[in-house]
């Protein structure tokens, strides 16, 4: 068999070799020089090239713009990330296939967080896994679940109610924990 002499790894396809350009966040990171710059399915990593130990990684769901040109990569860091809100360039001539990862690895997380929303909307308040839920944190808590209409959970049958502060407090919780969530009205047009 022959060798594919153009195959590359996936760590080779995506692994880039980036010079920092000065900005005020690559400074505050103390960022000078050549680095490797790493497109992952979620983050964007920066490593020494000497030692390949990870300086910074820049998760695509904190980036707050990213853009490229014939000669550059460049992104706006948020202020969650780890080096901190700001600015980094980088020269490459390989900048239109970094954009094209980082693009399509955003496109796919989008994606994918629009199918867990559709599947979380799925679920209804009286759908027969959520009573069972409700149900269990009521046996857990020795409550009976409230009647249609009631908010309030009375204890079980049989057992006699607890009295002080701890009772109150306890009750309050199980209260909260068996309450389900709703939205606020939205406001009437004028």
């Amino acid at each position: 068999m022959a060798v594919n002499s153009i195959y590359y790894s996936r760590d080779e396809v995506n692994t880039f070799w980036v010079t920092v350009q000065r900005t005020e966040a690559a400074e505050r990171c103390e960022l000078r020089g050549t680095y490797v710059l790493k497109a992952e399915r979620d983050s964007l990593v920066l490593k020494d090239p000497r030692t390949d130990k990870i300086l910074y990684v820049w998760p695509y769901r904190l980036l707050r713009r990213y853009g490229r040109d014939k000669v550059m990569f460049s992104f706006e860091a948020g202020r969650r990330c780890d080096s901190g809100p700001g600015n980094f360039t980088f020269e490459t001539k390989q900048g239109n296939e970094i954009f094209r990862l980082v693009e399509a690895s955003i496109q796919e997380q989008k994606a994918q967080v629009e199918e867990n929303r559709q599947s979380c909307d799925s679920l209804e308040a009286d759908s027969p896994g959520v009573v069972q839920i409700r149900q269990a944190l009521a046996d857990n808590l020795n409550l009976e679940l409230p009647a249609e209409g009631d908010d309030t959970p009375a204890p079980k049958a049989g057992l006699a109610p607890r009295a002080g502060a701890a009772a109150a407090a306890e009750e309050r919780d199980a209260t909260s924990l068996l309450k389900g969530r709703t939205l606020p009205e939205l406001p009437v047009p004028p």
